[in-house]
């Protein structure tokens, strides 16, 4: 039996893959779509199917379809058909979709380049017919062989098209299903479930607070295999890396050379440390392409700073000149933007007011020479500071930042938006005031740890 619907589907095939050129008029196509539905065993001399049956809609209006196929005078599927020259669109298918719901069937055909099959019945669940299959003019197609076996008159039952159907969107389903499932996977939101994943595996042989300094210090990040070049961990369809992106090597090397004057092989030494699964050689391209050449320099030009360049015992070594803040809050400006549309002068003026009583501190918080990372750090150690939590972690900084200030950000992952915030330079006893502007608002108890002290006076 299997063996007669291959034959009619490759019949089929030659009529359209191999015997009807691609610039054959509607006309002649439609003379091999005749061809086809007698090779499915429907006679046209048998009132089989219609062609281009008129139908009236309301009082003025009517339909014509290319083809409707009947069985015993019942409706049984509709037919739109298309030259193999044109491309199958949405156009061609809501006209099918139209055919469809006035007729009131559950089934229709577009057929071009290929069979596209739709469903429109209690099954479907979406606003339009779902599309079941696609099928190309392939000689011994399994698929092709299943529509013969389906669509032809001596095979043709509502029941075993019901299975098909059931079987098909059970499969769109599951394709649903797995697309969600990875985009929750992949999610930032989903990042603390991995976090506590590890730490209570590591529960039974290590304290709790000793995981958590562990767990603050690092960066996990899943990926769809083949979805970065850098070089990660792969474990099957996941891979996992530990802030192991380019942009995180270009942030480090824009930090490293914030904190003092350095040398490109200098830079390269801290980047091995943080970055210990990336190739050297490929950091050093990138510290290259970052800050060699002639000015501006390439990092200038992308962070928006200016970098100093000098010379020691004829070593080139470099350091910002300028804070290397306008970039950072261009970012922070947008999600800014995208949780309140305000501007950053609004929103400091929101938050002030909504978190800070004392006007001595709300007159400095509003300063132009108070910074936006500096009031982001005030604002979320204030609110620590006030729900009794003294020493804290910039972890918790951030964390607050996400959920409660700014909560669009927490579309950013970690390491980006700490390279943002910077705890680490808004603290009293920072190296170099120049990196909160003389504004300090954290006082650091020890490595990792911060309290909220807010701001004395200039």
């Amino acid at each position: 039996m299997n063996e007669m619907y291959k034959e009619r589907w490759n019949e089929i095939c030659f009529l359209f893959s191999e015997n009807v050129n691609k610039e054959i008029s509607e006309g002649l196509f439609e003379k091999f779509i005749i061809q086809s539905l007698r090779v499915l065993e429907w006679k046209q001399s048998l009132n089989d199917f219609e062609i281009r049956p008129s139908f009236p809609i309301g009082s003025s209006n009517r339909i014509s379809p290319d083809f409707l196929v009947k069985k015993d005078n019942q409706k049984l599927f509709v037919i739109e058909i298309k030259q193999p020259n044109i491309q199958l669109n949405s156009g061609f298918q809501k006209q099918l979709f139209s055919y469809m719901r006035q007729l009131k069937l559950e089934y229709g055909l577009l057929i071009g380049q290929a069979i596209q099959i739709f469903y429109d019945g209690n099954s479907n669940n979406q606003d339009d017919p779902v599309l079941l299959e696609i099928i190309k003019f392939e000689k011994d197609n399994e698929r092709g062989i299943k529509f013969v076996k389906l669509f032809s008159k001596d095979s043709f039952t509502q029941e075993e098209l019901k299975n098909f159907t059931v079987e098909a969107i059970n499969k769109l389903n599951r394709k649903l299903d797995f697309k969600n499932i990875t985009e929750k996977i992949l999610s930032e939101s989903f990042k603390p479930e991995i976090f506590n994943f590890i730490k209570q595996k590591f529960l039974c042989d290590y304290d709790g607070e000793l995981l958590d300094n562990v767990l603050e210090n690092i960066d996990i990040k899943i990926l769809k295999k083949g979805d970065s070049d850098t070089d990660i961990f792969q474990n099957n369809n996941i891979s996992v890396s530990r802030q192991d992106s380019k942009s995180g090597v270009i942030n480090s090397i824009l930090n490293s050379i914030c904190a003092k004057p350095k040398s490109q092989e200098e830079i390269l030494s801290e980047l091995v440390h943080l970055f210990p699964n990336r190739s050297p050689d490929s950091m050093m391209n990138t510290i290259k392409a970052q800050l060699g050449g002639t000015n501006p320099l390439r990092m200038e030009k992308e962070k928006k700073i200016k970098i100093r360049v000098t010379y020691d015992e004829n070593i080139r070594r470099y350091s910002v000149e300028e804070p290397a803040v306008k970039y950072d809050n261009q970012i922070i400006r947008d999600y800014i933007r995208k949780s309140y549309n305000l501007s950053v002068d609004e929103f400091s003026q929101y938050i002030a007011d909504k978190y800070i009583n004392d006007s001595y501190q709300k007159k400095i918080f509003l300063q132009k020479g108070v910074w936006l990372k500096i009031k982001l750090n005030y604002i979320a150690g204030l609110i620590l500071s006030l729900r009794g939590n003294n020493v804290f972690t910039p972890k918790e900084l951030r964390d607050i930042i996400r959920k409660e200030i700014i909560p669009s950000t927490s579309e950013m992952s970690d390491n980006q938006l700490s390279g943002i915030l910077l705890t680490s330079d808004v603290h009293l006893n920072v190296k170099n005031s120049k990196w909160h502007n003389g504004y300090p608002c954290l006082k650091q108890m020890e490595r990792g740890k911060y309290q909220f002290i807010g701001f004395n006076s200039k």
